[in-house]
């Protein structure tokens, strides 16, 4: 098992992890209140900014705001490597 996934070092991210929800939480609770009680919240985009926010205070010590730089950057790189490219049609370059 890889070193970051020890019990000991899960235990210790479980404060950042109920930060970054309760943070998402509240904005949901926001959103809610400041449209008159009914609200459209798309859980998947929140949840994959939930998952980046403790990704990076896990990793780099800092929140999802600071950190986000690196996430637009990683989702660029996966639209472009998802292209299809007339390289991979040419044998040797496989």
């Amino acid at each position: 098992m890889a070193p970051e996934f020890f019990m000991d070092k899960v235990k210790g991210m479980v404060g950042l992890m109920v930060e970054s929800t309760i943070t998402l939480l509240k904005s949901w609770e926001n959103r809610i209140a400041s449209e008159g009680g009914i609200a459209d919240i798309k859980i998947g985009d929140d949840l994959r900014d939930l998952s980046a926010d403790v990704i990076s205070r896990a990793c780099f010590g800092s929140s999802y705001g600071k950190g986000k730089e690196i996430f637009i950057t990683l989702e660029a790189l996966k639209q472009v490597m998802s292209k299809k490219n007339i390289l991979f049609g040419i044998p040797s370059f496989r």
